[in-house]
C-alpha cells in the first residue's frame, strides 16, 4: 500500500502497477508489460510464497488450467502470458505429469528494473517514482537537464555562532569539516541531483535510501550530492558511518 505520510520509495507491488516493462539485470531481457502479466505474476508470486513457508510442502503446483479461472483468463491467453513472464525469467516450470512445477522469481532491485513509461519513448525508474507528488512534466524534464556551467557552485550556510560552551553537535561537526568561506565546484551529476532534490521532496527521499544504505557503493561523482545533504541536516550518519568521512 502507497504511505502517503512516510514516502521514502515505492513499495515493490506499486512499481509492478504501474510499471510500463521490466528488464532483467543478469541477462539483459525486456519484457514490455500489460496489466493480464501483472495480475498472472501477482498471483503466481503469492501462490509460490505460501508454498515456500515453512510447514507447507515446499513446491508449489499449479496446472494453467486453475492457473488461468484463478485470474479469470481464457487457458491460451494465459500460456501466452506464462511464456512472457519465463522469457524474462520472472517463472521457471518444470513439467510434473499434468502439472507444473514453478518457480516464481521475487523482484528484487538487484536483480530487476521496473520502468515506467512517462511519455512515448522515455522512462524513467519506478523504483523512485511516485506519480501522487511528482508531477509527470517534471519527470519528462529529467531527461532535459537545465545547462549547468562548469563553474557551478553550493553556497554552504553559515550557522550564526553559539553563545553556549556546549558540546558540539553532529551537525555541527559537520559544517567544521568544510569551509563556508570557500565555494566548492561540484560535479554535474551533483549538481543535477541537489537541483532535483531542490525540486521536490520526493528526490530527497530516495537519494537518502540510497545513500544511508551501507551496503552500497556511492559514485565519487556524487560525493558533492551528499555534502550538500549532510549539511543541510537530511542524512543519518548512524545509518551508514562511511558518510562523515567523505567530508574529509
Amino acid at each position: 500500500m502507497i504511505d502517503t505520510t512516510h514516502y521514502s520509495y515505492t513499495p515493490l507491488s506499486d512499481q509492478l502497477m504501474m510499471a510500463s516493462r521490466i528488464t532483467n539485470k543478469h541477462t539483459g531481457t525486456t519484457l514490455d508489460l500489460n496489466l493480464s502479466h501483472k495480475v498472472l505474476y501477482a498471483k503466481m508470486a503469492k501462490r509460490y510464497d505460501f508454498f515456500m513457508q515453512e510447514g507447507n510442502k515446499g513446491i508449489y503446483y499449479d496446472n494453467i488450467a486453475q492457473l488461468a479461472l484463478s485470474v479469470g483468463l481464457k487457458e491460451r491467453m494465459t500460456i501466452n502470458l506464462i511464456n512472457d513472464l519465463k522469457s524474462v525469467g520472472l517463472v521457471v516450470a518444470t513439467k510434473v505429469g499434468r502439472s507444473n512445477n514453478w518457480q516464481v522469481s521475487a523482484l528484487s532491485p538487484d536483480s530487476w528494473l521496473l520502468e515506467v513509461e512517462v511519455k512515448k519513448g522515455e522512462y524513467v525508474d519506478a523504483l523512485h517514482f511516485n506519480p501522487f507528488k511528482i508531477e509527470v512534466a517534471e519527470a519528462r524534464k529529467q531527461k532535459e537537464p537545465e545547462h549547468v556551467p562548469p563553474t557551478a557552485t553550493v553556497e554552504k550556510r553559515i550557522q550564526a555562532p553559539s553563545n553556549k560552551p556546549a558540546k558540539e553537535s553532529k551537525q555541527a561537526a559537520i559544517a567544521a569539516k568544510t569551509d563556508p568561506q570557500v565555494k566548492k565546484t561540484i560535479t554535474p551529476e551533483s549538481q543535477k541531483a541537489i537541483t532535483n532534490m531542490q525540486t521536490s521532496t520526493a528526490y530527497i527521499n530516495g537519494y537518502r535510501e540510497s545513500f544511508e544504505n551501507p551496503d552500497r557503493k556511492i559514485p565519487e561523482s556524487m560525493y558533492d550530492a551528499v555534502s550538500w545533504m549532510l549539511t543541510k541536516g537530511l542524512l543519518n550518519t548512524s545509518r551508514n558511518g562511511k558518510l562523515l568521512s567523505l567530508l574529509e
